[in-house]
């Protein structure tokens, strides 16, 4: 199986919640203004992430534990039967009342990558959106369902020839410190074509 840089997630948010995964078969800010003296010019700061206070996105009942920083593992098997290994180190930031980030580093087998999810919600719609991107320059757009109940969520991504990827991330312990992305590429025909879990756990 030939690797090829390919988004996966973490997570996803989650990930890495988050997570994607660069693989070849089928191949998850508010700029504050500072009031000076009387008769002086507001001063420009610079932008600073927000907070749940201030932040709608932030209190998502998700993405609103993915904030800090978290390292993640895992396998994935394909239909031949190869296995690829996964570990990540990632950070999760509120940026904006509408905008939830995901960047960090990613190796699979021994190939390395810098990434980045960007999670919004559409105005329009209320999806959840998520985009993924890499250091190379390639992207793939998720969508995202969130079930407060089992303090879980899914995210599907469509292929092309009606290929998609789904992540679904949920916690696995009581501190929401933890949770698990199980990963499943299907191709054209329904099949799966690659799979596996990946173990996100906070660190900071």
């Amino acid at each position: 199986m030939k690797l090829s840089a390919f988004t996966f997630p973490s997570h996803l948010p989650f990930s890495s919640a988050l997570c994607t995964v660069a693989v070849a078969c089928a191949c998850a800010s508010l700029s504050t203004m500072a009031g000076a003296a009387d008769g002086d010019a507001p001063v420009k700061t610079a932008p600073s992430p927000a907070t749940p206070a201030d932040s709608d996105i932030a209190k998502n009942p998700i993405l609103k534990h993915l904030v800090g920083e978290w390292e993640a593992k895992g396998e994935l098997t394909g239909q031949d039967g190869n296995v690829i290994t996964i570990k990540e180190e990632w950070k999760g930031t509120v940026v904006s009342a509408n905008t939830f980030t995901i960047e960090g580093k990613r190796t699979i087998n021994s190939e390395e990558s810098v990434y980045k999810w960007t999670i919004t919600q559409n105005p329009g719609t209320g999806v959840y959106e998520a985009m993924h991107s890499i250091n190379n320059g390639e992207t793939q757009r998720f969508e995202g369902s969130f079930s407060e109940p089992n303090l879980s969520v899914e995210w599907v991504a469509q292929l092309d020839g009606g290929s998609t990827i789904k992540l679904v991330e949920t916690f696995t312990g009581e501190a929401k410190d933890a949770f698990d992305t199980e990963v499943t590429f299907t191709n054209g025909k329904g099949e799966t074509t690659l799979s596996g879990k990946i173990e996100n756990k906070k660190v900071k």
